[in-house]
């Protein structure tokens, strides 16, 4: 491989770096917040069960992440395994994928950031009124600050994503625990079966479709892997990593809905599909667990800004190192290992975005349904790494880690897209069926006429590494 004047990343991260990154990532908080009304309206009482066996599939395509990180560590994570397994035009195809998906991502994350920043202020000032253009300087402000952190390395972002999820732990299991104890005022569980693992009113069905919303309460995990070659210690760590904060985010989120449940109603969280924690807090009186509560959103939507643009950055860097983008994106600082140019491609263009949706509401109101495709590209590139791990093992002539490397992966991908299909089919309006299509299509065509630039060469881990 030619020389490009590419340096290595710095190896910085640690294993409870790694867990902090994927949980803060998952952000308990404002998925509790911005998911869990959806879950209850669809799935009832049923929610809990709901999140489970959403997480299954995932857990099972995370020991896939995880076999994939520890033996062939690669900062392009699922584009760079996809092209790995099956060539470099679906290589090429998952690229896309994965900047569709976290740059909307981005601007998913950056917007309530300021919502909640500008909320909190006007419980604080009164009198002070939120207004859409404020909500989106505040917004990008937000992601000046997370593109700082993230040039000076990894390793302080961990840092103040531990800062951040510890305020956000603590404060989710105050307001649980006030539920707990709390007086009876929910909907009640049909049959014998307690909250946690009852089937609600709406049966199967209505279980299938709050599994469906309940992957993107588990999204984020992933973070760890494409943060992989920043890994100090073990080679197992990124992996490590991830499902620690995977499983122990979703426990977190389960004993959350658990009690939230014995506080709010089927027909309340129904009516508060959008500001289920509002709700609940609401419920529990008020005044200072509303500030609490809102705090608590805040952070976890800041935590999940800056490692949601941690990971697409990464991959960016990944792709400039493989010339499928410009190389003066696999530049790397030379003080704080950083991958300085892709993380600055990442944030300018979500800062400009976020202003001109302070301006134009009609497009911050389209924005919001944009967003949700998002979360179904997300889920794509799940699929596709699945796959790719189960390919990858299954063709060695040994047959080694036939479990987790090839097993699990592949019968997670296949449930996962079994959620996805049913999802997209059933569920989404014709507007963001429509998007979907568009960013599939968009994908394809990047992936046709891709390789009028990209040397046709077999890509391999040890250039990846060089």
């Amino acid at each position: 491989m030619r020389d490009t004047g590419v340096r290595r990343l710095l190896r910085s991260l640690s294993l409870t770096d790694f867990s902090v990154l994927s949980s803060s990532s998952m952000a308990p908080a404002y998925s509790i917040a911005a998911v869990m009304g959806l879950v209850v309206a669809a799935a009832g009482v049923g929610a809990p069960l709901a999140l489970i066996v959403s997480t299954i599939p995932i857990i099972f395509i995370a020991i896939g992440f995880s076999r994939l990180s520890t033996d062939m560590p690669s900062a392009g994570g699922a584009y760079s395994w996809s092209r790995l397994a099956f060539g470099n035009r679906t290589g090429w195809f998952t690229a896309m994928v994965v900047i569709i998906a976290y740059y909307f991502g981005t601007i998913a994350t950056a917007l309530p950031a300021g919502v909640y920043t500008v909320y909190t202020a006007s419980l604080i000032v009164h009198g002070l009124t939120p207004s859409p253009l404020a909500i989106a300087i505040v917004a990008t402000l937000w992601i000046a600050f997370s593109t700082y952190f993230l040039v000076i390395g990894a390793r302080p972002t961990a840092r103040l994503s531990a800062v951040f999820l510890s305020f956000e732990i603590i404060a989710l299991l105050i307001i649980a625990v006030l539920a707990f104890f709390h007086p009876f005022e929910g909907t009640r569980p049909q049959g014998a079966l307690p909250t946690g693992i009852a089937l609600g009113n709406a049966g199967i069905n209505g279980l299938i479709i709050g599994a469906v919303f309940s992957i993107w309460i588990s999204a984020g995990w992933e973070i760890s892997t494409y943060s992989s070659e920043e890994a100090r210690g073990p080679a197992g760590n990124p992996g490590a990593g991830a499902l620690i904060g995977l499983i122990g985010t979703v426990t977190l989120v389960w004993i959350c809905m658990v009690a939230f449940l014995r506080v709010g109603t089927v027909p309340g969280f129904t009516e508060h599909q959008q500001d289920a924690l509002a709700y609940i807090a609401e419920r529990l009186g008020g005044g200072w667990v509303a500030v609490l509560m809102t705090a608590a959103v805040l952070v976890s939507s800041a935590a999940s800004l800056w490692t949601t643009m941690l990971s697409l950055s990464r991959a960016v860097f990944a792709m400039g190192r493989d010339g499928l983008l410009p190389e003066v994106f696999a530049a790397v600082h030379p003080k704080y290992g950083s991958p300085w140019a892709a993380i600055l491609a990442v944030g300018l263009p979500c800062m400009a975005v976020m202003l001109v949706s302070g301006i134009l509401t009609s497009a911050r109101n389209t924005l919001s349904t944009v967003v949700g495709a998002s979360s179904i590209f997300l889920g794509a590139t799940f699929i596709v790494t699945g796959l790719a791990c189960a390919y990858l093992y299954g063709k060695r002539a040994e047959r080694t880690h036939l479990l987790s490397g090839i097993v699990l992966p592949a019968v997670g991908a296949l449930g996962t897209l079994g959620f996805l299909v049913y999802n997209v089919t059933k569920q989404q309006e014709p507007l963001l069926q429509g998007i979907i299509a568009g960013g599939l299509i968009l994908a394809l065509i990047f992936a046709a006429v891709a390789g009028r630039w990209v040397a046709r060469r077999p890509l391999t881990i040890a250039e990846e590494e060089a």
